[in-house]
């Protein structure tokens, strides 16, 4: 998945999101640029664009306000929140197969960095008909699939993100050597392939290759 990292000029720093677990979808009720919306959120005093992500009618995906600041996009619940905001209004209009395709691969990325996450639209949270009736938002929840795009991004609870480094290291997976050292070697696994790893290395299946790396394999255990 790439991401375009678009530049913006602040108005001021946005604070720093303290916690993470709410993902809020929206729409634009319009079309436009990230930077159109980044205008008119600072006409409105605000920092910025105040979503974390702009999917574009062509299936691009733009960053907006940083991923680890407060965004303002849904009243009352931007402090635990990620808000996305998908061009177009789906009052009026159908979801192209780019940008929906798009929204679920964010959204499986996200979800997983993050773990387990609630997807609500803005209308669950607040008075308003966002993101739209034509929306497709149960299909999009249903047609997630968590991926971890780089070490980093798998959940260090349990230890699945050290088990995962050891069966790197051991041979049994590869990433594709950008970053052979570090967490940001590019792995590109699904939820499923992660946890089917894990289960393998708890019944003792990498033992041997595990111990000919170099490394023990009860540590995780």
């Amino acid at each position: 998945m790439t991401i375009i990292e678009e530049t913006y000029n602040w108005a001021r720093t946005p604070a720093r999101r303290k916690k993470t677990e709410v993902i809020i979808l929206h729409h634009a009720a319009g079309h436009g640029t990230e930077q159109d919306i980044h205008r008119r959120h600072l006409a409105q005093g605000w920092p910025g664009i105040g979503y974390h992500f702009y999917v574009r009618q062509s299936g691009e995906i733009c960053r907006g306000r940083p991923e680890d600041r407060v965004g303002t996009h849904t009243a009352n619940h931007n402090a635990n929140s990620i808000g996305i905001c998908f061009e177009g209004n789906f009052e009026q209009e159908t979801m192209c197969e780019a940008q929906y395709d798009a929204g679920v691969e964010l959204l499986g990325y996200l979800v997983g960095k993050y773990g387990e996450l609630a997807i609500l639209r803005h209308r669950d949270c607040n008075a308003t008909a966002c993101p739209g009736r034509n929306f497709p938002f149960e299909q999009m929840k249903e047609d997630i699939v968590a991926r971890y795009n780089k070490l980093k991004d798998i959940p260090d609870k349990y230890h699945f993100r050290d088990i995962i480094d050891m069966l790197m290291t051991a041979g049994v997976i590869n990433g594709d050597g950008s970053d052979a050292n570090g967490n940001n070697d590019v792995i590109d696994l699904s939820h499923d392939m992660v946890r089917m790893l894990i289960f393998n290395y708890n019944a003792g299946c990498y033992d041997e290759a595990i111990r000919a790396a170099g490394c023990d394999p009860e540590v995780y255990r």
